[in-house]
């Protein structure tokens, strides 16, 4: 596709702002922790048990499938 002709093409202009202040993030400081420690091991070992269920899941398929062509060059 062409690009439009620049008579389409229009600038944006942003003035300059009235304020002598910086501009400050918008960041909200947190104190506390956002999790807790029980909640972050249950995390890990969700994600280890999955990890490992997909790993061996995947692990069996690619040896099969290895076996089926090792079967067929015999």
């Amino acid at each position: 596709m062409l690009p439009p002709p620049t008579s389409w093409v229009t600038k944006t202009v942003v003035p300059p702002s009235d304020s002598s202040e910086p501009d400050t993030p918008r960041v909200e400081v947190v104190d506390e922790p956002l999790c807790s420690a029980t909640e972050v091991r249950r995390a890990v070992l969700a994600g280890a048990i999955t990890s490992g269920l997909f790993g061996a899941i995947v692990g069996v398929a690619f040896g099969y499938v290895l076996g089926l062509r090792d079967g067929r060059e015999e």
